[in-house]
């Protein structure tokens, strides 16, 4: 199956580390999460794990003390990887804002 990654294009001059998609992730009664655009659409085809990073979408920050909730989903380019990640609006504190960008839907 082709990668959903494949049709994203981002120069490899860019220093582009992270970019918030519009969507956001909610969790069921039953602990399963799940992903619509902010529009309300669904995202059912990122319910694939292999799209995620690993032990993703958390739903919590784990990481912080506090365990923010973490609604929003991003993509995120570690080891030259694209993959999903659920995050808090917090992170866009802890990123350098050059290696911020947005994906946007128009028409």
């Amino acid at each position: 199956s082709t990668s959903i990654f494949a049709s994203f294009t981002i120069s490899s001059s860019t220093s582009l580390k992270y970019l918030w998609v519009g969507g956001t992730t909610s969790f069921a009664s039953d602990g399963s999460i799940t992903a619509s655009w902010l529009d309300g659409e669904g995202l059912d085809y990122i319910n694939d794990n292999n799209l995620w990073l690993a032990n993703e979408p958390s739903g919590i920050d784990y990481n912080d003390p506090s365990h923010p909730y973490e609604p929003y989903i991003m993509l995120w380019q570690i080891n030259d990887q694209w993959s999903f990640n659920d995050n808090s609006d917090a992170a866009v504190s802890c990123y350098k804002s050059y290696r911020i960008g947005y994906v946007c839907e128009f028409n």
